[in-house]
């Protein structure tokens, strides 16, 4: 797959001089190996001497590696440690933990994973927690790297986002429990005063509910996913249990005429999710720091998941983390990572869950997020449904250079916007265009 011309969509003349090969595609490669490009972290699979095109070279002069090998790495999450000792013993207290939970009160759950998350944040130092902007530096390196090959100070590309807008968000609430689903029009009810709809993901195991428990929210504009089985966290836990839940996931799509899903407490495995009869996932989080299972993708952009499915990482800290687990103010926790995003043109994806909202207090906080989401200038708000197809859009469309100047070709032409990037020292700066 080719991952780094999926992201910038270059003219197709210069995506052709980017080697394709990328070990870290399968599930079976041995772990990366951590090296720097340009100073930007990469984790790297080394290509041998005999390599027909490998032409990016380490900093230290020391490796030679592919470039779409280097994106997958990250955006799959082969970096994580799968033998070490410290990994063995986080998934033994996983076990122990999944095991004891439905004899231990909220209360000591909660408290249970409030130490868990402050111990993360003492060790774990990659990726860095609220964000942590590796893999976007990276893709900045390896393009202006491209450019320089080439001898070219810029490029233009299709733009990240529709009809001009430089920055996209996404409104998203995983609906755990019946008072959640109880209390879901609520906070639906903010949304649509701003002129807005967001993405609810529900379970359908694990409360009662059927079509017409959110019929309104569909019939408003909203959108509907699925949120795992029952939520009881097993979905991958073997390929024997994901195989087994397939059909059975895929019959509440059909019914709920559903393209999405987000699988309970983010467990992710980046080989079998495309398995699902989906257009979309959104399992995954730019920086999963403080989730049960670790990891991260460290760019706040989209990305696809095998050939058709496309991946939408949560990229704010979800409310959950603020509220139950860190004790840190939503309104500040949320806006500050959302700049951070804006200022990257990147997608702001945020989860609140309607379950942790039930309080007047809350509900208000929410809304201030909201409304400070709509009034900054120039963003796109879309549900998780547009923003996929947007995606797919994009990468099906072409950029053509003729003449010294550029045009796009395919699905995303009658909308999307030509953007430049302009090579500055060893990275790249963004220019769009509306």
């Amino acid at each position: 797959m080719p991952r780094l011309a999926d992201h910038w969509k270059i003219p197709e003349a210069l995506a052709a001089r980017i080697p394709a090969e990328a070990p870290g595609e399968s599930a079976a490669c041995a772990p990366p190996v951590a090296a720097r490009f340009r100073g930007a972290p990469a984790w790297i699979h080394p290509a041998g001497a005999d390599a027909s095109r490998a032409p990016f070279v380490t900093d230290d002069g020391a490796l030679r590696f592919f470039p779409d090998d280097a994106v997958a790495n990250v955006q799959l999450e082969r970096y994580v440690p799968r033998t070490a000792p410290d990994a063995a013993r986080e998934a033994g207290l996983k076990r122990l933990y999944y095991a004891l939970k439905p004899v231990l009160p909220r209360a000591l759950q909660i408290h249970a994973q409030r130490v868990n998350a402050r111990a993360r944040l003492r060790s774990v130092t990659y990726p860095e927690w609220p964000q942590d902007d590796s893999l976007r530096s990276v893709l900045e390196a390896l393009l202006a790297a491209v450019l320089e090959e080439a001898g070219r100070d810029s490029v233009p590309f299709i733009g990240f986002w529709p009809r001009g807008a430089r920055w996209a968000a996404c409104l998203t609430h995983d609906v755990e429990t019946s008072a959640g689903l109880a209390a879901a029009d609520r906070m639906a009810r903010v949304e649509e005063g701003l002129g807005l709809r967001s993405t609810w993901f529900i379970v359908p195991e694990r409360y009662p509910v059927s079509p017409a428990d959110f019929a309104g929210l569909a019939e408003r504009g909203h959108e509907i996913g699925v949120h795992g089985l029952n939520h009881d966290c097993r979905e991958f836990e073997s390929r024997e249990e994901f195989t087994r839940r397939v059909p059975l996931i895929g019959a509440y799509l059909r019914a709920w005429g559903a393209v999405g899903f987000r699988s309970p407490a983010l467990y992710r495995n980046p080989d079998w999710i495309p398995d699902l009869e989906i257009r979309y996932d959104s399992s995954f989080m730019d920086t999963a720091v403080l989730e049960p299972q670790r990891g991260g993708v460290s760019a706040p952009f989209p990305f696809h998941l095998g050939a058709r499915v496309v991946e939408l990482p949560i990229t704010l800290p979800m409310d959950h983390h603020l509220i139950n687990l860190l004790r840190r103010d939503t309104v500040d926790g949320m806006l500050t990572k959302f700049r951070w995003v804006v200022e990257r043109h990147g997608l702001a994806n945020l989860l609140f869950h309607p379950d942790y909202n039930l309080e007047e207090r809350r509900l208000r906080d929410y809304a201030k997020v909201v409304e400070a989401i709509r009034a900054t200038d120039g963003g796109w708000i879309a549900t998780a449904r547009e923003i996929a197809d947007w995606w797919d859009r994009r990468r099906a469309s072409t950029l053509v250079e003729e003449g010294g100047r550029a045009r796009i070709e395919g699905p995303a032409a009658a909308d999307a916007t030509i953007w430049l990037a302009r090579r500055e020292g060893p990275r790249v700066r963004v220019v769009p265009r509306t």
